[in-house]
């Protein structure tokens, strides 16, 4: 095993994070492979079990390793990739199910974070829809989506539970859509959300936000996507 530079500026623990993931990843430590205890690494190291234990927690919270209570910390099952397009798809003719399970749905007054994404003004209202989006028995996804409630008075909650936005907007609705915006970001588990997705408080989320505008460049739909990324390794596929 790769030793650590205590003479660089480099964080012990992320040395230590970085020589273990080479040891996963490189597959010398195969799924399932139990890897040494903290003590051990820390005398190896010789490091605190602290550094160390921040090490570790890195890797969990990547995926890459999981804990069993009384019995030792384990190299996970490699995650599959998954298009990130497949949770919060715009312009797909796709016409996949998607189970969701609907967690708030209401028309109400657009807060203020909302007017200004939505470029509404004080007074006008949304149709707020948040649903936890599920694979299997888990919750991996929040999704909160904000509609402009005249452009689409009558939206499908009924369909929301196994289709995608997009879908019940062209497909029901007829509206085409011509573009959107989406920012990346990172996050951390509030309580709501650690409760939801079955994960401790403060656990690493990714976020994502989309706004959808319509052909004559008005915004119709803001989304908050909130997912786990224990669950899959996302990516984005441009074609060149």
């Amino acid at each position: 095993m790769e030793s650590i530079d205590k003479s660089i500026s480099v964080p012990l623990y992320y040395q230590i994070q970085e020589i273990l993931e080479e040891k996963i990843i490189s597959g010398e430590w195969d799924e399932g492979y139990q890897i040494p205890t903290e003590k051990e690494l820390s005398n190896y190291f010789d490091v605190s079990t602290i550094t160390v234990k921040r090490a570790i927690h890195e890797l969990v919270n990547k995926g890459l390793l999981y804990r069993v209570r009384a019995k030792g910390t384990f190299v996970a099952k490699e995650l599959e990739e998954e298009n990130i397009f497949n949770l919060v798809t715009f312009g797909s003719e796709q016409k996949e199910k998607t189970n969701h399970k609907i967690l708030n749905s209401l028309v109400e007054e657009a807060e203020h974070n909302v007017l200004r994404k939505l470029s509404l003004n004080k007074g006008d209202l949304v149709l707020r829809l948040d649903r936890l989006k599920i694979e299997g028995s888990d919750g991996v996804a929040i999704e909160r989506s904000y509609i402009v409630h005249h452009l689409l008075p009558n939206f499908s909650l009924k369909r929301s539970e196994t289709e995608l936005i997009y879908n019940i907007i062209r497909d029901e609705h007829r509206i085409k859509l011509a573009k959107a915006k989406m920012y990346l970001s990172t996050t951390t588990a509030t309580e709501e959300e650690a409760a939801l997705l079955k994960l401790k408080i403060g656990t690493p989320l990714i976020t994502l936000e989309r706004i959808s505008y319509l052909k004559t460049g008005e915004p119709i739909e803001y989304s908050k996507f909130i997912m786990r990324q224990d669950k899959a390794k996302y990516f984005f596929e441009v074609e060149m």
